[in-house]
């Protein structure tokens, strides 16, 4: 019997022809709308997770407690040597590494910008009272001070 050869087949690209006479078929990734690419391996209503695919064919099931990690925090590069499993503190700590998250402007609730915190810790470091900084930002005495000592806004 002579090796299994495949071949792109040139009107419809989205599937592969077999010299032994079968046929595989391309699945295009959807994105998400949380940046996530998925297909639909069990129907419709199903939605597979390409990351987690790739880390059950190459690596095992997904332990008990662990999350599936993009290391460059590309939710799009689903490669085997982009993907990890590890805890979920650890994924949270890949976000903010590569900049993702809600914390310091980005989240909805923040009155402050990254630039107004230096500015905070400068005139605080320079003497500034806390109450008069926040005053001036709209904000309370006891987060300028949390701010100034670096308990706040930790990323800045």
């Amino acid at each position: 019997m002579s090796e299994e050869v495949w071949k792109q087949h040139p009107i419809y690209t989205d599937h592969e022809v077999s010299s032994l006479g079968r046929v595989r078929r391309y699945l295009k990734p959807f994105k998400m709308s949380n940046g996530y690419e998925h297909v639909s391996l069990g129907g419709v209503k199903k939605r597979d997770y390409l990351h987690a695919l790739v880390m059950e064919a190459f690596v095992g099931p997904l332990p008990q407690g662990l999350v599936t990690r993009h290391l460059d925090g590309d939710k799009t590069n689903n490669s085997l040597a982009n993907l990890a499993y590890g805890t979920y503190a650890e994924n949270m700590l890949d976000r903010v590494k590569h900049g993702g998250g809600n914390h310091g402007s980005r989240h909805g609730m923040s009155k402050l910008t990254e630039e107004q915190v230096r500015e905070i810790r400068g005139k605080v470091s320079l003497g500034w009272k806390p109450a008069y900084v926040a005053g001036q930002y709209g904000v309370s005495r006891r987060l300028v001070t949390m701010i100034a000592a670096g308990k706040r806004w930790t990323h800045v």
